[in-house]
Formats: structure tokens, C-alpha cells, sequence
């Protein structure tokens, strides 16, 4: 496990997010929930470019899926941000 005296990418990332291959222990809901976040996705591609050594192609349905959630989710904060900003020149509380 320890490469010329530091952790291996193998241990760091089974010990950081030990349930991402391993989701049938966990509760259906926090599975389906899990599936929502774009985290899913970055670390199961990320595991398997690092430990399985997949091509760029191997992780394309990954990184297609962070796309279109890149796609939906950066302009909807960026709306929420500035309606947000909005309220607080109205209220003056923020200069």
C-alpha cells in the first residue's frame, strides 16, 4: 500500500469514499439521492481512470452526465445569485 513512502491513490481513495462501488449497503433513498449529485459522477470516473486505468472513453457516459448537470445547475445559481443580490440592494442591506 505505501509507494516510496506515501499512501497509494488505491488506499486515499477507498478509505475517503469507501461506498462508491459499494452502493447496495446503503438505503434506497440515499442511493437515489446519491445519483443527483454531480460528485457521483467525478469520483466514479476519477476511480476508474485511477485504479482500473479506463480511457477517455470508458468514462464518457460520466462525464457526459456532469456536462449536462454543469449545463443546468451553473446557470440556475447564477440566476439564484443575482435574484438573490437583487433582494439585498432592495432591502439595502448590502452595498
Amino acid at each position: 500500500m505505501l509507494i516510496s513512502g506515501r499512501l497509494s491513490v488505491r488506499h486515499l481513495v477507498s478509505h475517503v469514499f469507501p461506498f462508491a462501488e459499494r452502493a447496495e449497503v446503503l438505503p434506497k433513498e440515499l442511493v437515489m439521492l446519491g445519483n443527483l449529485l454531480p460528485q457521483t459522477y467525478a469520483v466514479s470516473a476519477a476511480r476508474k481512470a485511477l485504479l482500473k486505468g479506463a480511457a477517455l472513453g470508458d468514462v464518457a457516459g460520466e462525464l457526459f452526465t456532469l456536462t449536462l448537470q454543469a449545463a443546468v445547475l451553473i446557470p440556475v445559481g447564477a440566476a439564484l445569485l443575482a435574484y438573490s443580490l437583487s433582494l439585498e440592494r432592495k432591502r439595502a442591506t448590502m452595498y
